[in-house]
């Protein structure tokens, strides 16, 4: 199996590059890994070959050479932008490193990299339809601090929109997940003094469910785009939500079609 692994690196202060020179060299045990980030360098590379790449003009061809892509996302936009920006389009497994992401992307749209403030508002007013775009407002003005904005709405949907399963780290960010049956979430708490086999054997028993992942991930897509069609035309509410007994049909309809396909003609080389 080759792995796509995407994440910063130490010497990064970042969560994830932490895990990631953890993870990466058991995994390596088991899987041909390829570690995407901006260091140039690292000392764990005899496990895996490192790649630096430039999330504004994507290699597609080189990215779909792997089977599974791992996204690692936190809360900082100068470690994560990038990694979020491929995860758009690019559908894979990604695991938050924090319950909140408001910083993320309130860091992009400020740096307007990825996002403009436009751009953030939309995606703020979708995933907090209540609040969001007021809130997301008073903050661009300085009204309000990011971590007051952070209590009100996450964005943790918003860093997840395009994934194929989830893994999270903490309690809170699962619960902020559950009930929705059509995306795969895996609790996978970092424990002190741990190893990292259970992490990593985790990780690998997720990457084998792709083809499942896969199927659940255009049933999402179809309810998606069918929902705000239908919404489109019958309701003011943005938000509103396909039935559930819909969602189940179209994840029946989903199984055995090959609806998920990567076309690197279209994205280009």
């Amino acid at each position: 199996m080759k792995i796509n692994w995407f994440s910063p690196l130490p010497p990064a202060r970042a969560r994830a590059a932490f895990i990631t020179e953890q993870i990466v060299p058991l995994l390596a045990k088991h899987a041909e890994i390829r570690v995407w980030s901006h260091e140039p360098s690292w000392k764990l590379e005899t496990y895996a070959t490192v790649k630096t790449y430039d999330a504004a003009t994507p290699p597609w061809r080189d990215f779909n050479r792997a089977e599974v892509a791992i996204f690692h996302l936190g809360d900082e936009a100068q470690f994560y932008g990038d990694v979020w920006a491929v995860s758009r389009e690019y559908p894979g497994i990604v695991v938050l490193h924090d319950d909140s992401f408001q910083q993320l992307f309130t860091g992009l749209a400020t740096r307007r990299r990825f996002l403009n403030r436009r751009d953030y508002l939309r995606l703020a007013e979708f995933h907090c339809p209540r609040k969001g775009r007021a809130m997301g407002e008073a903050y661009l003005s300085g009204t309000i601090s990011v971590d007051a904005l952070a209590l009100q709405c996450s964005m943790i949907r918003a860093a997840v929109e395009n994934a194929l399963a989830v893994v999270v780290h903490s309690q809170t960010t699962f619960d902020a997940l559950a009930g929705d049956s059509l995306l795969p979430v895996v609790h996978l708490p970092i424990k002190e003094n741990d190893d990292g086999e259970a992490y990593a054997e985790s990780l690998l028993e997720m990457a084998n469910e792709l083809p499942a992942y896969q199927k659940i991930w255009s049933a999402r897509v179809l309810s998606r785009s069918v929902g705000g069609a239908i919404h489109d035309w019958c309701t003011d509410d943005p938000m509103a939500d396909l039935p559930p007994g819909i969602a189940r049909e179209i994840l029946v309809l989903s199984e055995g079609n090959e609806l998920f396909a990567f076309d690197e003609t279209a994205r280009g080389n």
